[in-house]
């Protein structure tokens, strides 16, 4: 069917050992600093500027209608 044959690979060529292991765990990790760094920091940024802003109310305070934010709510501490 095929004009040439396919052979497999001998157990010589694939390697063992900790840099085997090293290689084969280098792009999980990666990928995992790739995620960490373009979702995780961004959002632990924004969370941390929400808390800011929300700690910065104080109770009692009038809201006016002066400010609309992303989602859509009116209001200005």
């Amino acid at each position: 069917m095929f004009s040439t044959p396919a052979f497999a690979q001998t157990a010589n060529a694939v390697a063992t050992g900790p840099t085997s292991l090293l290689m084969n765990l280098l792009p999980m990790v990666a990928v995992l600093g790739v995620f960490y760094f373009l979702l995780i920091r961004p959002q632990q940024a924004r969370q941390k500027a929400h808390m800011a802003l929300i700690n910065g109310l104080k109770r009692g305070v009038q809201l006016s209608l002066r400010q609309m934010s992303s989602s859509k709510l009116f209001g200005t501490p």
